[in-house]
């Protein structure tokens, strides 16, 4: 490297060591470097949030102190909620379980099963405990409005809302009430009034439960008293049934069971002539489908249609893919059954099978005496032979799979058909594939005539022959079982036998 060449470098590096130190020399200092990153609050990226929450009238208190990481875990620059705890724990942290009483008996759902935050905003409200909405609104986005607002509403439901009588949290009564139910009743209604011994005949009712005449929510009735209601206790007339009201005994019967129903209600006609007695009633035993003083049910009926039958008949209340139509109307069981006493068996107004099912379906008979040949058990009204009157999960409320229902009968037929090869059909056990259940134009009770019945299935299978191609005779007459058994055989493609003596049959040359 020549001299030149040395010294220009030497003045080079000279300029550039002078222009760092003029550079290092008018930059911020360390300390006045780190001054300009000062923290931020969280308010200071979430605008939004103090817009939509600090202006409301309760502000949680973490969130008036700006204390955000009570809850929350600082998240640096990622956009991420993350909550120091998982649902209700984090509540906990601060509203200790013992604060809210939740070692009691009775904890709401909601709590219990749900998140605190079902019922409270975590960070600010307009309503009072940080309730997402105004108490009795809020209720109601879980409990159904219909039962809590009849024509007659309880005043305290109006005036002051569910919480008046019920714990928002847990509670060691039935229901999350405040206390025990009478005496939350008669916190209210004063049971020494006048106006409220004259409505229960000077009876002392604080001794019962209050919601056995009266519905603490709403009714269609005056006085919050239920539906449906007793004559005597309408009229106040409690000692008809009861001993004296300032007796030992003020709610002491007059005489027991059906005894005392009988007084007023005639047996006889409540009875009629039917032989067969429901046992409840032959037993006197009414108070098993009835309440003696009201009802939100019809008759004073203690549950409403089926699910009253149900109450004893269990095994009938199993859900089937298809049900009798009849059970799903209004009159449910009784469409077909009498409450009391029928003249047949299971309480029934005509024989259990024929007339009383064609009493509905008389299609089905005109239909049938219409047909060429009719079923045995179609002529002879023995529908529940393979039918079930509740309903099934067979099609047409089949009393089982159709084939076994078939082979009750037609026994010898189930052995025939245990061969090599089935008709799936067959092997599915669907004979209604093919055969109509209540008769037809022939004597198997086909559906169809000939390859017609076979198409069905085989559509593609039996197509013409083109011009080019050549039938062969049996298959152009559409006569296929020629050649195959319909249900089952030992040969492949369900040949009626070995392939060279079916074709011998016919080319006996």
């Amino acid at each position: 490297m020549t001299n030149s060449s040395k010294k220009c470098i030497f003045l080079i590096t000279l300029a550039l060591m002078s222009l760092l130190f003029v550079g290092l020399s008018i930059g911020p200092s360390v300390s006045e470097a780190k001054r300009s990153f000062a923290r931020k609050g969280c308010l200071d990226c979430h605008q939004d949030f103090e817009k939509n929450y600090l202006d409301k009238k309760n502000v949680h208190a973490v969130i008036e102190e700006q204390s955000c990481e009570e809850c929350h875990i600082p998240h640096g620059i990622v956009a991420k909620l993350i909550l120091k705890e998982t649902d209700n724990k984090l509540c906990y942290l601060c509203h200790s379980k013992e604060s809210m009483n939740l070692d009691q008996t009775g904890v709401h759902t909601a709590l219990k099963t749900g998140k605190c935050v079902t019922c409270h905003d975590p960070h600010a409200s307009d309503h009072g405990g940080l309730l997402k909405a105004e108490a009795n609104d809020l209720c109601f986005e879980c409990h159904d409005q219909k039962p809590y607002t009849k024509k007659v509403v309880h005043g305290v439901i109006k005036d002051q809302g569910c919480i008046t009588c019920h714990e928002a949290h847990s509670s060691s009564e039935q229901n999350l009430l405040t206390e025990e139910p009478v005496k939350l009743c008669i916190s209210c209604h004063d049971r020494k009034d006048s106006g409220f011994k004259k409505a229960h005949g000077d009876y002392p009712v604080e001794r019962i439960s209050c919601t056995v005449c009266h519905d603490p929510h709403s009714s269609q009735q005056s006085a919050l008293l239920k539906t449906s209601i007793h004559e005597p206790m309408a009229e106040a007339a409690c000692d008809s049934c009861h001993t004296a009201s300032d007796g030992v005994e003020p709610f002491g019967l007059l005489a027991e069971g059906a005894e005392l129903c009988m007084n007023c209600h005639d047996n006889d006609a409540m009875q009629g002539t039917g032989a067969a007695k429901h046992e409840p009633f032959e037993t006197g035993d009414c108070l098993s489908c009835h309440n003696p003083h009201n009802s939100n049910h019809e008759l004073l009926l203690v549950e409403t249609g089926n699910q009253l039958c149900f109450e004893c008949h269990t095994d009938m209340e199993k859900s089937v893919k298809y049900p009798h139509a009849p059970l799903e109307t209004e009159d449910g069981c009784l469409s077909c059954h009498q409450p009391h006493s029928g003249e047949f068996a299971g309480l029934l107004s005509a024989p259990p099978e024929g007339e009383h099912c064609m009493s509905c379906h008389s299609d089905i008979q005109a239909d049938a005496e219409k047909l060429r040949e009719s079923h045995v058990p179609v002529t002879e009204g023995m529908c529940i032979s393979c039918h079930n009157p509740h309903g099934s999960n067979g099609e047409y409320m089949l009393a089982g799979r159709a084939d076994q229902i078939c082979y009750d009968c037609h026994a010898g037929a189930q052995s025939n058909f245990a061969q090599a090869v089935v008709h799936q059909p067959v092997e599915l056990g669907s004979c209604v594939s093919c055969h109509n259940g209540h008769g037809g134009e022939n004597s198997a009770f086909l559906k169809g005539r000939g390859a017609d019945l076979c198409a069905d299935c085989h559509d593609a299978l039996l197509q013409p022959a083109t011009q080019e191609e050549t039938e062969h005779m049996p298959f152009a007459d559409r006569d296929c079982l020629i050649c195959h058994d319909p249900h089952a055989s030992s040969f492949a493609g369900l040949l009626s036998d070995n392939q060279n003596n079916i074709c011998s049959m016919c080319h006996s040359d």
